[in-house]
């Protein structure tokens, strides 16, 4: 599985998760739902540099 696989699959599924959390209306889905977009937003970042190292080592 490519890091682009890896990466889309594990975006899918935190999505999913942060659909399924706001649906609910209780303290702990708001906690959850907190807690799931911060770890996408984390997991998007690292990808993201991710891509510029390996633009960096390999330009053309």
């Amino acid at each position: 599985m490519s890091l682009d696989d890896k990466f889309n699959l594990e975006k899918r599924i935190f999505i999913r998760l942060i659909e399924n959390h706001k649906q609910k209306r209780d303290i702990f889905s708001t906690t959850m739902v907190l807690a799931y977009e911060h770890g996408l937003q984390v997991l998007e970042e690292i990808y993201e540099l991710s891509k510029q190292e390996k633009e960096e080592k390999c330009p053309f």
